[in-house]
């Protein structure tokens, strides 16, 4: 008998009103971080339209894809991140950026998340 896959979410969010510029957002299975194939959509944000993958609640509304913030004009990779911008406090679910993706390792499997960050 196999068990069902379970549903979960990855949620981006602020603990206040804000923003932050996020790049290469990775997720994989194990303990190194970057080693692996990436579970999430358009975790680089190269592709230009954000809800590919991403489902984003409306205090999240200002948030866009844009091209690197840095002087040298370059993102942790590619030209593209994420400027996550929150009118409140998230908190998950209906207060967050997320991305649902289908858990279809055993229980049990740990995961590591990375990202590239500008405050």
């Amino acid at each position: 008998m196999t068990a069902p896959a379970i549903n979960t979410n990855l949620f981006l969010y602020l603990l206040s009103a804000g923003r932050a510029y996020l790049d290469d957002i990775r997720m994989v299975v194990g303990t190194n971080a970057d080693t692996g194939t990436n579970l999430l959509v358009n975790g680089d944000f190269e592709d230009p339209v954000l809800t590919n993958g991403w489902i984003v609640a409306s205090i999240y509304s200002g948030s866009r894809i844009t091209n690197s913030p840095t002087v040298d004009g370059q993102a942790a990779s590619g030209t593209n991140c994420l400027l996550l911008v929150g009118s409140s406090a998230g908190s998950g679910n209906t207060a967050a950026i997320q991305q649902p993706w289908a858990l279809t390792n055993p229980p049990g499997t740990v995961y590591t998340v990375s990202f590239s960050y500008l405050p």
